[in-house]
């Protein structure tokens, strides 16, 4: 994780973030599709996976602040208990926050008065998603959990899509 976040955060500076954020939308769509199209036989990920999915996951948390996609699809495909799940995805998604934030306040890219009061007015949203997650995971089975899981990565990937061709068009 922490090469992909050096990596991405260098990309994030040089290179335009259009096409790659069409790319993790496309990818976040494909999987809650498919996840939604029906029950099958899931494999269970290797665990060399780990090393290009942190990096990848990595890298686009820094150019996107958003790997978590990447993450959960190999998650779920690891861990079977969802207390589990959710207790492993919310610590990465924990250390790769932390990580960014390290990194874009050494680098002056998050040294934003009007950044850091969005933020601040967000955390009350932060805080109601919080509680209706927690709310969802003790009431759903690990096939709901990860159906749910599904929709919200597609609707995230096609947010993402439509956010990257806009952008494109413009």
């Amino acid at each position: 994780m922490l090469i992909g976040i050096a990596l991405g955060a260098t990309l994030l500076l040089h290179l335009p973030r259009d096409p790659a954020l069409l790319a993790l939308g496309v990818f976040a769509a494909s999987y809650g599709i498919y996840v939604l199209a029906g029950p099958r036989k899931l494999t269970r990920a290797p665990g060399w996976l780990v090393w290009p999915v942190g990096v990848i996951g990595g890298m686009f948390s820094a150019l996107f602040g958003t790997g978590g996609p990447i993450y959960i699809v190999f998650l779920s495909a690891r861990i079977d208990d969802k207390s589990v799940l959710r207790a492993t995805s919310s610590l990465v998604v924990v250390v790769s926050v932390w990580i960014r934030l390290a990194l874009f306040i050494a680098s002056g890219l998050l040294l934003n008065t009007t950044l850091i009061v969005m933020a601040l007015m967000l955390l009350p949203v932060m805080a109601l998603g919080l509680w209706i997650g927690n709310r969802l995971h003790h009431a759903l089975s690990r096939g709901g959990v990860l159906r749910l899981i599904a929709g919200l990565l597609m609707i995230n990937g096609v947010a993402l899509i439509v956010r990257a061709v806009e952008a494109i068009r413009a």
